[in-house]
């Protein structure tokens, strides 16, 4: 490994043309160069490493999320197989298995009639197509109303 290069000492010199000029002095030329080089290229391998690393702990933590999804889903599963209605505690978490409201979804917002949007900049005006749906019960194009369901609700203190 070569010697490091006092970077911030070179950095201000550069503000000051008579400073940098006797730092200059100080050391050989061409030693100089190849220290910063030789440094600069450890740097540059080291961000590639970092680069790689984040890459794969990124991957790790899409992996462990699909992992707890899919521990939500056997939970949920568990609790509504069994017709569960009681929260279950322990020391630091509680869970409990929720009913949902019914609501309604977006299938092609293209299809929903202009009253539903707000004027200007297009935007769609969804506590108007809330009401419509949910408390006016209409049908509207490019939507769909949902049951409603259960989900699971996971508190941790």
């Amino acid at each position: 490994m070569s010697e490091t290069v006092d970077i911030d000492k070179y950095c201000l010199a550069e503000q000051d043309e008579a400073k940098l000029l006797e730092l200059s002095r100080e050391e050989d030329v061409e030693r100089f160069v190849l220290r910063c080089a030789d440094e600069e290229e450890e740097l540059s391998i080291t961000i590639e490493a970092l680069k790689v690393r984040i890459k794969v702990l990124q991957e790790r933590a899409r992996g462990m999320e699909a992992k707890c999804e899919k521990l939500r889903g056997i939970i949920q599963a568990v609790m509504q197989r069994d017709d569960w209605k009681k929260p279950i505690k322990n020391g630091s978490s509680t869970v409990t298995l929720a009913d949902t409201a019914p609501d309604y979804e977006i299938t092609n917002e293209a299809d929903i009639p202009a009253e539903y949007w707000i004027p200007g900049d297009p935007k769609l005006d969804k506590k108007k197509l809330r009401e419509a749906i949910l408390e006016d019960g209409l049908v509207v194009p490019g939507t769909r109303r949902t049951n409603g369901g259960q989900l699971i609700k996971i508190r941790r203190k």
